[in-house]
């Protein structure tokens, strides 16, 4: 049912991870995993986890990074898949 909801918005859960995978990340990002599904409030989701070393967030710029690299993330998503939420997760 998930991947059906996806799919109504446009876009395959599948080639949506493939879609944001193909965006430059900054370098510190080792990958980049999705996750789709409805957020506690039932709408549609897409989880976003970028994983990076431990400690990264603590190194000058790293969270601007994140934060710019999030937003286009963001943008991305909104383009692909109209009416689907991305949530961030950081992970080590």
């Amino acid at each position: 049912m998930q991947a059906e909801q996806l799919s109504r918005a446009g876009i395959s859960p599948e080639a949506l991870e493939a879609e944001l995978n193909q965006m430059h990340a900054p370098d510190f990002v080792k990958n980049l995993r999705v996750s789709w599904g409805q957020d506690a409030t039932g709408d549609e989701a897409v989880w976003v986890w970028m994983r990076v070393p431990e400690g990264v967030t603590a190194q000058p710029g790293a969270m601007a990074a994140i934060k710019a690299y999030k937003k286009q993330i963001q943008v991305r998503v909104f383009e692909l898949a109209p009416g689907v939420w991305p949530y961030f997760r950081l992970e080590n």
